[in-house]
């Protein structure tokens, strides 16, 4: 699992393509920087 920031399009690209699924997105109250930021985790198999 791994967190990245919703605005940040070419890790959520690079994490969609490798198998990852968005799990949670947040508002970014709980990260040092408030950003809004989403939670991916990998699925061995989405098939």
């Amino acid at each position: 699992m791994g967190w990245t920031f919703q605005r940040n399009r070419q890790a959520r690209r690079f994490c969609e393509k490798h198998g990852f699924v968005a799990v949670q997105e947040t508002g970014g109250r709980r990260n040092g920087e408030k950003e809004p930021d989403v939670l991916y985790r990998w699925v061995k198999d989405r098939g």
